[in-house]
């Protein structure tokens, strides 16, 4: 019987355990800049490679920082070069010789917490988690007047053609369902657009419109929401999908990150700890404190069957922090900064 029982522990530790991994893997590939590619001219790099490599390394922090901070903040850092020693490995995956320019193709991982605690000795905000669902629709305004809303698969293949990192598009399939719930008018203003039918066709609630009327070739217009708050933009079009679409996503990835951002000057230490009924429990707990995008370095520090203490750090009201925990059935008895936490279900 005794022999059952720690089994049946080992078991649920374990269990725990690799889906507590498995959410830091995904989150973890935020900070790996793949196939990212650097040009030099080869006299430079028969020179130096070394400081070459280096050179390489700098930008690909750049890059991260793109994808991390909201534009306003990536001035605040004055030098790139603390990347260097931001990183655990580095990968060239490729070299090619074009011409007089040798090509880099490389891979590099940076250490999740040491950028996160560069960025909060620097006092910069960041976010590094993918949002909610988007749903993004094009369509097109021919010459003549004539709409093109369903026939638009050459833009959506050119878009998912780019890799996301914290926003997760979803384009409609176009079925007679999704027909019926799009009607445009041929003068339909970007204003007037509505799509909450579609939404609701996929559960979603925000979106990313875009529109290219033919008509004036070197404009596209975009509407955006997201919780609720609509943004318009339009950009300058020189006819390529491929040079449009990065714009278009870091449009919206901006707009996302400020509504998202993790402030660091507002942030308080929760120590925890949690008592769970079963391993459902545990890891409905686990689901409901990660989807809490206020809330970042949680860490574990004990768990078994009947108990688990951890900590974590959010940013924001602590009230708001319980009222939006205790929506999700989470009951907490406050002893200070200590929190003994159950679930109700």
């Amino acid at each position: 019987m005794h022999f059952f029982y720690n089994t049946n522990k080992i078991l649920f530790i374990l269990i725990f355990i690799i889906s507590y991994w498995f959410n830091s893997i995904v989150n973890a590939n935020i900070y790996i800049v793949d196939n990212f590619k650097f040009s030099e001219k080869i006299s430079n790099i028969k020179k130096n490679r070394s400081n070459i490599i280096d050179k390489i390394k700098i930008q690909a922090f750049e890059e991260l920082k793109k994808r991390l901070l909201v534009q306003d903040d990536l001035k605040l850092i004055k030098s790139n070069d603390e990347g260097l020693n931001l990183i655990d490995n580095f990968i060239i995956k490729d070299e090619i010789q074009i011409n007089q320019d040798y090509q880099f193709v490389v891979s590099v991982k940076f250490n999740p917490d040491k950028v996160k605690n560069f960025f909060k000795s620097q006092n910069i905000r960041f976010v590094d988690y993918k949002g909610d669902p988007l749903l993004i629709f094009y369509f097109e305004k021919d010459k003549s007047g004539k709409m093109n809303i369903w026939n638009n698969d050459n833009f959506y293949e050119i878009f998912f053609s780019f890799q996301d990192f914290l926003i997760e598009y979803v384009s409609p399939g176009g079925d007679l369902k999704d027909q019926s719930s799009v009607i445009f008018d041929n003068n339909i203003k970007m204003k007037d657009i509505k799509v909450n039918k579609l939404l609701n066709n996929y559960g979603l609630k925000n979106y990313l419109v875009i529109f290219f009327d033919k008509n004036y070739p070197n404009n596209i217009r975009a509407k955006l929401s997201i919780k609720n708050t609509v943004y318009y933009k339009s950009f300058l079009f020189d006819g390529n999908f491929d040079s449009i679409i990065p714009k278009l996503k870091f449009f919206v990835e901006n707009i996302w990150k400020e509504q998202n951002i993790f402030n660091i000057e507002n942030t308080t230490l929760i120590t925890y700890t949690f008592y769970p009924k079963d391993i459902i429990s545990l890891n409905t707990f686990k689901k409901i404190i990660s989807k809490n995008k206020n809330i970042s370095q949680q860490n574990i520090q004990f768990i078994s069957k009947k108990k688990m203490t951890g900590s974590f750090i959010f940013s924001g009201s602590e009230d708001d922090l319980i009222e939006n925990l205790e929506s999700q059935k989470v009951k907490i008895n406050k002893k200070n900064k200590n929190w003994d936490i159950y679930l109700n279900e």
